[in-house]
């Protein structure tokens, strides 16, 4: 089975070798990597291009670079290109600087996927989250382990930890790229409520997320609270979505949520 791991870039720097670096280090044979980048003026490139030239000519076997480097018009746009380029029968996209937990993770999620014959469309794993700053970590607790509708309106799949059908995503057309942060969210909601996708949960920490993307910008909540209301009255209607967007209300329903959870758990 070929496993796709998407890239997509700007101006990363440094920061793309951890990345690329992770992906290099896998033990599974059938890797298709990736990389989308958006006319890099900070040297990603030069790189992209010595890993090609001295490391991935010698892994050609088990992992294959695509490299594409052209204008695009954001995040999503770049990531739909990677889902036409993609040959894989899954696909992770692994944005730069987030890396891959160790070496056999991806040994591990396909071993996951044959135990049921890859009867599901999204296989999704843990993450671990990074401050740059501090290089402090922290696992976030995962509430989707049992997916279901009402838990999606309050938690997203974590997308740097999903393995994702090729098919699936061409079915849905890849990312909206009306949105700017959260068509993520607005992917994994229609595929569960519209495409009626198959998720399951693989008990496994796959991948590294650094929390100084876009989606963690501070200056970028109100855009991201904005594109996910959006999101919430496209699939659950307008009272949900008004809801949504009191805080204090969705906070409180959360609580109630989890301990009632819990109580369901317990007995």
């Amino acid at each position: 089975m070929k496993i796709s791991i998407i890239t997509v870039c700007k101006n990363p720097g440094e920061s793309i070798k951890r990345t690329v670096e992770s992906v290099l280090a896998q033990t599974y044979q059938d890797i298709e990597y990736i990389i989308i980048d958006g006319l890099s003026t900070d040297g990603t490139l030069d790189i992209i291009k010595k890993y090609e030239k001295e490391v991935f000519s010698r892994h050609a076997s088990r992992v294959t670079l695509h490299c594409v480097s052209e204008p695009d018009t954001g995040i999503y746009n770049a990531m739909n290109k990677g889902i036409d380029l993609a040959s894989g029968e899954y696909l992770l996209f692994l944005n730069a600087g987030d890396y891959l937990v160790d070496g056999d993770v991806i040994s591990k999620v396909v071993e996951n996927i044959g135990k049921d014959g890859g009867l599901y469309d999204i296989y999704f794993g843990d993450i671990i989250s990074e401050d740059p700053a501090t290089m402090a970590r922290y696992q976030p607790p995962n509430r989707l382990k049992k997916v279901n509708s009402v838990k999606l309106f309050f938690w997203s799949i974590p997308h740097p930890a999903a393995f994702i059908k090729r098919d699936l995503l061409r079915k849905c057309e890849g990312y909206d790229e009306s949105f700017r942060i959260s068509a993520d969210y607005d992917f994994f909601l229609r595929a569960y409520i519209v495409e009626k996708a198959k998720l399951c949960h693989i008990p496994l920490k796959v991948a590294v997320f650094r929390t100084d993307g876009i989606s963690s910008d501070p200056g970028n909540k109100r855009l991201m609270k904005s594109e996910n209301i959006k999101t919430v009255k496209k699939y659950y209607g307008t009272f949900p979505a008004f809801i949504y967007n009191i805080a204090p209300v969705l906070v409180v329903l959360r609580f109630i949520y989890k301990v009632w959870l819990k109580l369901e758990k317990d007995r």
